[in-house]
């Protein structure tokens, strides 16, 4: 919920019909642990039954197939607007404190 305060432990992205040549990879960071490795589509970024919350993200997409595609992406961390978030730049909330409470990615083709 964008306009909540309940906020997000973890999250995986899955990419339906993902071309072989291009993926999507994500990061975040928690509270009291840091900023986690990337991982790539469909695993899972965060914590399972710790209730840490992510305070940062960041998505990259890889791969030759990167410029035939575009990410579409908005984070909302508690308190703060939405924001837009663009490829390989970290997103946070105003004070850096703010938990992530909603995120909407959504990835379509460009024709070239």
């Amino acid at each position: 919920d964008p306009a909540g305060s309940a906020r997000l432990e973890g999250f995986a992205i899955h990419w339906e019909e993902k071309p072989d040549t291009v993926d999507l990879a994500y990061a975040c960071t928690i509270d009291r642990l840091g900023r986690t490795s990337s991982i790539l589509s469909g695993e899972y970024c965060g914590t399972r039954g710790r209730s840490a919350p992510i305070y940062a993200l960041n998505l990259s997409l890889l791969g030759e197939g990167a410029a035939s595609v575009e990410l579409l992406a908005e984070a909302v961390f508690a308190g703060c607007p939405s924001q837009v978030l663009k490829a390989g730049v970290e997103a946070r909330g105003l004070t850096g404190a703010e938990p992530l409470v909603a995120l909407r990615v959504s990835i379509r083709s460009i024709f070239l």
